[in-house]
């Protein structure tokens, strides 16, 4: 088993959350952000498995 790893980063003026992996963050925050504007509302909602298995295949 797998543990997901999430941040919460700041680039290009701006705030977001992702998946941290090998080769970098998955920027989840461009993806759900209108559903989760923080990680901490994903975390509220109860979504960290949800976005780990969607997220498990995108790319950095």
């Amino acid at each position: 088993m797998t543990i997901a790893k999430f941040a919460t980063f700041a680039a290009a003026g701006g705030q977001g959350y992702g998946l941290v992996t090998q080769d970098g963050i998955i920027d989840l925050s461009r993806r759900y952000g209108s559903k989760w504007p923080t990680l901490r509302e994903v975390i509220a909602d109860g979504a960290l498995t949800k976005l780990a298995d969607e997220a498990s295949a995108l790319a950095p």
